[in-house]
């Protein structure tokens, strides 16, 4: 008969997973916040259909993800954030370049490490 030990079936360990942009994202909208150099909310873009009717809401195809203001300028700030290899597609270019014109920040960040050091006054 064998033992309890020989008997035992081992439990096998999780996958890790890449990064997600929405944790990434989250994480870096904490870390903005707890710096307290900005204050930033989600920008969510997309179309909804209501009945028959088809509604944009954000603020346009191509803008960031987080936007705000920084503390204590005012100076708007966008925050558009990419897993390690992500990369901006031409709409983002497009509206990066429209948002730095009209004078505002505009930080591309893969870490709350580059969100933060991005925040300059």
């Amino acid at each position: 008969m064998k033992s309890a030990a020989a008997r035992t079936i081992p439990i096998p360990f999780p996958k890790p997973r890449k990064p997600r942009e929405t944790d990434i994202l989250r994480a870096i909208h904490d870390g903005v916040i707890a710096s307290g150099r900005a204050c930033v909310w989600r920008n969510n873009v997309g179309r909804a259909t209501y009945g028959t009717a088809r509604v944009q809401y954000g603020l346009g195809l191509g803008s960031a993800d987080l936007v705000g203001l920084l503390v204590p300028s005012g100076r708007g700030v966008a925050i558009e954030v990419k897993t390690p290899v992500g990369r901006l597609s031409p709409v983002q270019v497009a509206w990066r370049g429209a948002w730095e014109r009209a004078g505002g920040l505009y930080v591309l960040a893969h870490s709350v490490e580059e969100a933060i050091d991005g925040l300059v006054f």
